[in-house]
């Protein structure tokens, strides 16, 4: 069991691209995007790494909502640089503390939505 901080990755831009100027703007539709692991996260994302390389089971509980989704999904890249195979993942849905909807959340668990 770990736990993150908001968002571990950042985008990570070409330099030719970091200036208004540099281009004309439609021209940033056919740009790669590059995500990195933000500087302050290294140590979460090592953490991750080693944790899931231990794990046959991922149960995600962040925010339900789509920031949460997000770094779900940011969390399950991690684990994956760190465990290949890891594909049992799922997500627990809540939204509060309450003792009862914890176990709610934790029986009725369910696929990360990439959507």
């Amino acid at each position: 069991v770990t736990s993150v901080s908001g968002h571990l990755m950042e985008i990570e831009g070409e330099e030719q691209y970091k200036r208004w100027t540099s281009c004309p703007p439609f021209q940033l539709f056919d740009v790669p995007i590059v995500k990195v692991v933000k500087k302050d996260m290294k140590n979460i994302d090592t953490t991750l790494k080693k944790l899931a390389r231990m794990a046959r089971h991922l149960v995600l509980w962040l925010d339900c909502d789509r920031e949460g989704e997000n770094i779900c999904f940011e969390v399950i890249d991690r684990c994956k640089v760190g465990n290949p195979s890891l594909n049992s993942i799922y997500r627990a849905k809540f939204s509060s503390l309450i003792p009862n909807e914890v176990r709610h959340a934790w029986r009725n668990l369910i696929r990360p939505n990439l959507n």
